[in-house]
């Protein structure tokens, strides 16, 4: 029941996010083939009202040197860019009134920027300010030109290019400086794209092979979304029909693999719940006690198997899951470590190479060759050929030099200055390369250093290349590692726990036969021993009890014999001393009688009267003696039925009346009380206790005999009765329900065990409580009855 739970649970979710993903998609797709951003525009027109209006940059203008000029840029990006339009890169151009770029290390014209598409479509075209999209989805966002005056003069002109390389593969500090929402959720899809142009491919990034030719047909007909279904994966077309550009995003397919994951995420919670909520019952049962929560926590021998087996799976998993995370996770730095240093030296060969070949052969001379804007051009292409930011750092002053991406550097976020710990580790090492872990912020990554040397080998300068992937694929392969594992566990832990319970159950299910056979154990007859095949500790066990039965059997048999020995040893003992009290007066009397015959004396008449009275007495004595042991050996059959327990009172009370030696008080209520019994042995029960009350009264004291009605818990009713006499020692207490014992210096000795006998079958019971020399109270309790069933005799 609860697999189809979980099942149903992961199912239905499954379908959630796969609709969830779908509307990502979707979005990540129109962001892709939307040209423009209205909610970016108001921002760049702020961005260009700020940098036309501020004085400190037209009169840096004044000032036409490079040191000025880098000042200018930074200043610009750290006040209007990085302050407010953080989702984009950046790029800042200096021209001056000629149009002429004033950053040697600046390969934009500013001609170019005419061939830029206006934004008809937004309000950016009302503004005065030349404001253009770029033109490839490589680098899709805006470039404004903004013309700077002063005195109402024109002194120069800034162009600012604001874009997000969606497409670029290209890894560098903007994967985690610059983070958009969609971007960011796609990322985690891994989806491959691809961008068609009148039916052509563009370009595209991913791992999935797209026609380089046309895309379908039906795509090209109609504007807007087409979902397309293969074997192995789904394509999401975005068709934007007026510019004839189409976006393709394309994802694997994974349902199964998805499924999976739910339903072990699934479990895990529902197991973590069950747990606590167990757990939690304990601790509150226990009332935060110690000893009582261990006790609570016992498992009987089943469970104690299951959880073991569970236990070692489940510890098994954390070690084997921990050492190969740890172990793989491990590996994927290796790889990282060895894939930046191999990316490091590759770059590294071609940037050497050509600045050998540019004849640049001093630290001084690589300052001025990397103003040449054919060497700039040069190293960007290395940039985007290899996917990697590359940093130059002069060797001397460890300043930087160059850089592919020096958005982080204008805004102050990294240093220009080169990491010394770099700089000295290669030189006491004397190593080439160093690749080291750096940081920004929580965020680690990866980065290369290695020299750059001249024809003759020496040292002109330091290459600085970023790894920032390694960050990603480390993360990335370690959830998906651990994905995988718990996937793996969650079904391993099903498996485990049906294994486990087979094994416990298979283990104490012959402890539950033995248990069972225990219970059915009845030594008035013989037992049928039990049966196990196999000779391992189980049969061992079994042997051994059918051995132990045998021996109870006999030992049984063996102590009833006895006891039915003793007991009639005891019983004859009894009744012989019970018969030779009357016997001795009999014959004291008759040889009385026998002088008196024989000397003749005058009273024989009276005195034989007198001996044959005492005779009958003795015979009468006789006959109850024989009676009491006959009504104990056999009490007549019990006749029960619903009687008024106040008539039977009545009667048995109605016998005994005050007298100079006796007061009775007798309080007998007016209502009825219905009770289920026999009631002429009812009326023996009542009758026996008042007479042995009376006799428990020394000579010469008054009695006093009371009765006293009353309900307790438990529908039942209790009749007390009381007296003064001498009561009861705690050692003869002990013995008082016993059969032959009694107190007085007459009797069997039956009376009481008879009357506990009669009360039991009742479904009563009956107990004292005495004080020596005060007397003592006999409680009969006897249970209610409203109605009786006639045919079953139950009381309801």
């Amino acid at each position: 029941m609860a697999g189809l739970i979980f099942s149903g649970g992961a199912f239905f979710l499954s379908i959630l996010i796969t609709e969830r993903e779908f509307i990502i998609r979707k979005e990540y797709a129109e962001k892709i083939l939307r040209r423009e951003d209205i909610h970016e525009e108001g921002r760049i027109v702020a961005l260009c009202e700020g940098i036309a209006g501020d004085t400190t940059i037209a009169h840096s203008f004044a000032q036409n040197n490079k040191t000025v000029v880098d000042k200018l840029i930074r200043y610009i990006s750290s006040k209007y860019i990085w302050s407010g339009l953080n989702k984009f890169r950046e790029s800042v151009h200096i021209f001056d009134q000629n149009g002429v770029n004033l950053n040697k290390m600046d390969t934009l014209r500013l001609a170019s920027v005419h061939g830029y598409g206006s934004p008809h479509d937004s309000f950016l075209h009302q503004q005065h300010f030349d404001i253009y999209t770029l033109p490839s989805f490589a680098e899709k966002g805006y470039l404004a030109k903004i013309a700077i005056q002063q005195d109402s003069m024109l002194v120069g002109y800034v162009a600012v290019k604001l874009y997000s390389e969606i497409l670029d593969q290209r890894r560098g500090y903007s994967d985690f400086i610059f983070q958009d929402e969609i971007i960011t959720k796609a990322l985690n899809y891994n989806y491959s794209i691809g961008v068609y142009y009148k039916g052509n491919l563009q370009t595209n990034t991913g791992p999935y092979i797209f026609e380089e030719q046309n895309a379908p047909d039906s795509i090209l007909k109609n504007t807007g979304f087409h979902l397309i279904d293969t074997d192995h994966s789904t394509e999401l077309w975005c068709y934007d029909k007026a510019s004839g550009s189409a976006i393709v995003v394309v994802k694997d397919k994974n349902q199964i693999y998805l499924f999976v994951t739910l339903f072990a995420y699934i479990f895990l919670i529902y197991f973590l719940v069950i747990s606590l909520y167990i757990l939690g019952n304990i601790i509150a049962r226990s009332n935060l006690n110690y000893a009582r929560f261990f006790n609570l926590l016992s498992f009987n021998l089943r469970l104690r198997i299951h959880f073991a087996i569970l236990l070692v799976v489940l510890v098994s998993f954390a070690a084997i899951g921990f050492f190969t995370s740890s172990y793989l996770i491990n590996r994927v730095k290796q790889k990282s470590v060895l894939e930046s240093s191999t990316l490091s030296r590759s770059i590294h060969k071609e940037i050497e190479t050509y600045l050998q070949e540019m004849q640049c052969d001093s630290p001084e001379r690589l300052d001025s060759v990397l103003l040449d804007k054919s060497t700039i051009g040069k190293i960007q292409d290395i940039s985007h050929r290899y996917s990697a930011n590359v940093n130059l750092f002069g060797y001397l002053d460890d300043n930087l030099i160059f850089s592919t991406e020096y958005g982080p550097y204008h805004s102050g976020l990294l240093s220009t200055k080169m990491n010394p710990l770099a700089k000295y580790t290669m030189n006491a090492d004397n190593r080439e390369l160093y690749v080291n872990e750096e940081h920004i912020g929580s965020f680690h990554f990866l980065a290369s250093y290695s020299f750059l040397r001249n024809a003759r080998n020496e040292i002109i300068g330091v290459m600085h290349l970023p790894y920032i992937s390694a960050n990603t694929e480390v993360r990335t392969e370690t959830t998906s590692l651990i994905t995988t594992l718990i996937n793996i566990y969650v079904f391993v832990f099903l498996i485990s726990s049906l294994l486990a319970l087979f094994i416990s159950n298979s283990v104490s299910s012959p402890f539950k036969l033995i248990v069972k056979q225990f219970t059915q154990i009845n030594l008035s007859k013989t037992n049928e021993p039990l049966k196990w095949n196999s000779s391992d500790e189980i049969g061992m066990l079994v042997k051994e009890y059918n051995r132990m039965l045998r021996k109870l059997e006999n030992s049984t048999l063996l102590l009833a014999k006895n006891e039915r020995e003793l007991a009639w040893r005891e019983m004859a003992k009894q009744v012989a001393h019970e018969i030779k009290n009357p016997l001795t007066p009999m014959k004291l009397s008759m040889q009385m009688l026998e002088r008196a015959i024989q000397t003749n004396q005058p009273n024989v008449t009276e005195m034989t009267a007198k001996v044959a009275k005492t005779i009958i007495e003795q015979i009468n004595n006789l006959t109850l003696i024989a009676t009491n042991f006959s009504n104990f050996a056999q009490l007549p059959e019990v006749k029960k039925e619903n009687i008024i327990l106040n008539e039977v009172l009545y009667v048995v009370t109605g016998m005994f009346n005050d007298s100079e030696d006796f007061d009775f008080l007798f309080l007998i209520p007016d209502y009825d009380v219905n009770i289920f019994a026999d009631r002429g042995q009812l009326i023996r029960v009542f009758t026996n206790i008042i007479q042995n009350a009376i006799q428990s009264i020394p000579k010469g004291e008054k009695g006093n005999i009371a009765l006293l009605v009353s309900k307790i818990k438990d529908n039942f009713v209790r009749v007390s009765i009381s007296d003064n006499g001498s009561g009861i020692s705690k050692e003869l207490a002990k013995k008082l329900f016993q059969p032959y014992f009694t107190t007085k210096s007459s009797g069997t000795g039956l009376g009481l065990a008879m009357c506990k006998d009669i009360i039991e079958k009742f479904g009563g019971r009956i107990e004292f409580e005495s004080v020596e020399n005060e007397g003592t109270t006999f409680h009969i309790d006897l249970p209610l009855s409203d109605y009786v069933d006639a045919e079953s005799g139950t009381i309801i």
